[in-house]
């Protein structure tokens, strides 16, 4: 029976590698609490810009449509590149975890196909009869 060996050192690797995927994902967690939390500051400008009703002696302001988009814009962008932080700190998460149990020695179970049966059986089943 042969033993299975363990590297004290690939595991204390895959524990940090793991501890740095979950920092970059509480790091993403919280700079989407602050995102989301504060408003964007060109759009609340924009809107209070417009909002404010005219003065008899004012001229209409400009249109607020490409200062909006532009923010609208950051702020997709800022969303799109927190959700690649979220994904590449899962991925590198579980690579810590798969380094630390290979490391460790563990068997990952390998899932169980059940096996198909075999098309002699069936075509040799004899036919039911009609009513």
């Amino acid at each position: 029976m042969m033993s299975k060996s363990t590297d004290p050192v690939g595991r204390i690797v895959g524990i940090l590698v793991f501890l740095v995927g979950i920092c970059l994902l509480g790091l993403v967690f919280w700079q989407t609490y602050t995102m989301l939390t504060n408003p964007v500051p060109e759009l609340t400008s924009i809107i209070h810009r417009t909002a404010m009703p005219l003065k008899s002696n004012q001229t209409a302001p400009p249109s607020a449509l490409p200062a909006a988009t532009a923010a609208v814009v950051a702020f997709l962008l800022k969303l799109a590149l927190l959700l690649i932080a979220v994904i590449a700190g899962s991925i590198i998460s579980s690579k810590g975890i798969h380094l630390y149990f290979t490391a460790a020695g563990s068997a990952h179970p390998s899932p169980t196909i059940a096996p198909e049966p075999p098309a002699a059986a069936s075509a040799a089943a004899p036919p039911k009869p009609s009513q």
